[in-house]
């Protein structure tokens, strides 16, 4: 097919320049083989054989003239944090970076060759060829890669097709972070239940989500019940009022109380099972003589061994305990107030 006519002026005829056109494509994407033909002034013909026999060039035209189109994904667990007034993602070395490619345009695409990443912008990873299909994913770990917890990572990526061309280059800030936050138990006044219990939580990178107060108690200091959740919250700081009552019986357990502070942070990274951190004892209130947290006839019971003894019984620093009015002795009114606190 005739594609273009270039007449030569006359006075150029001896010394015709190069001519340059620009090609179309008219059939669309594929080969295509040119001839060129020249007539002299007289209409002589030029004749075969042409630069290659049966034609002087040729070429491949592609119709896919778009680079592929890549996009990133993490997996769980992963957070967008503030660091230095700008937003990047908080990771773990075990969350899964997704990297999904798509060749363009959506017909007539030759197809993805490599998907390539890197953690620095200087040293490359690749992909083995996906050959040709359209679509293409891989994904990593920052294990696998040794990446640091705490360090800040600049994450490149791009993708090519099998003609060679390139997506546009991506860039993305990470910091890996391992680590369940640091705890701290404040306790306060424990002459008496309840009294506070403040737990402060920190976590230097992803932040604290949830902190849980456990307990456990011992009436003598060596047997103890097993650990018990008391509360939690969501944030990082907060003043637990504690009090334990297991029976309705009792006005409160005196006794032996160790306590330990369950932080998570906003990726999951959190503290393990519980150990004793803070610790303290509750004394008795004075109605309780036998100090098992309940007011009852066990306790009656002092008072009518110890009836009407006053300040000149040979016993009275002892048995002083008893006089709860503190009248100087033993009677009718250590009863009365015995029996406001009773428990049964």
């Amino acid at each position: 097919q005739l594609y273009a006519t270039f007449d030569i002026p006359y006075e150029q005829r001896l010394d015709v320049p190069d001519i340059t056109l620009s090609f179309n494509a008219p059939e669309g994407g594929g080969w295509y083989r040119f001839i060129s033909i020249a007539y002299d002034c007289l209409g002589n013909v030029e004749t075969p054989p042409y630069y290659h026999g049966t034609y002087d060039a040729e070429c491949f035209v592609a119709l896919d003239r778009e680079p592929p189109e890549i996009t990133k994904e993490y997996g769980e667990p992963n957070i967008e944090i503030e660091l230095d007034g700008e937003i990047i993602h908080a990771i773990t070395s075990d969350t899964t970076i997704y990297l999904n490619a798509t060749d363009m345009p959506e017909e007539n695409y030759v197809g993805l060759d490599k998907i390539y990443w890197s953690f620095d912008g200087s040293y490359w990873y690749s992909s083995e060829s996906f050959n040709g299909a359209r679509y293409g994913s891989i994904s990593f770990t920052p294990s696998q890669f040794g990446l640091l917890e705490g360090e800040v990572y600049h994450l490149f990526f791009k993708a090519s097709d099998m003609r060679g061309q390139f997506s546009d280059e991506g860039k993305q800030k990470f910091i890996i972070d391992n680590s369940a936050p640091t705890t701290s138990i404040e306790i306060g006044d424990n002459s008496t239940m309840p009294f506070d219990i403040t737990i402060n939580a920190d976590d230097e990178i992803a932040g604290v989500k949830l902190i849980k107060l456990y307990f456990r108690y011992s009436p003598d200091g060596s047997t103890w019940t097993s650990w018990q959740e008391y509360g939690s919250y969501e944030g990082s700081s907060y003043t637990f009022s504690f009090i334990y009552k297991p029976s309705e019986f009792c006005y409160y357990k005196p006794g032996y109380y160790e306590f330990y502070a369950y932080a998570e942070d906003k990726l999951g990274n959190a503290k393990g099972e519980p150990t004793a951190e803070a610790s303290c004892y509750v004394p008795p209130i004075k109605e309780d003589f036998n100090g098992d947290g309940r007011i009852n006839v066990l306790d009656l019971y002092y008072i009518i061994t110890n009836w009407f003894k006053d300040e000149s019984s040979q016993d009275w620093e002892e048995v002083r305990i008893y006089d709860l009015d503190n009248s100087g002795r033993i009677d009718a009114g250590d009863i009365y107030l015995l029996i406001l606190k009773w428990t049964g």
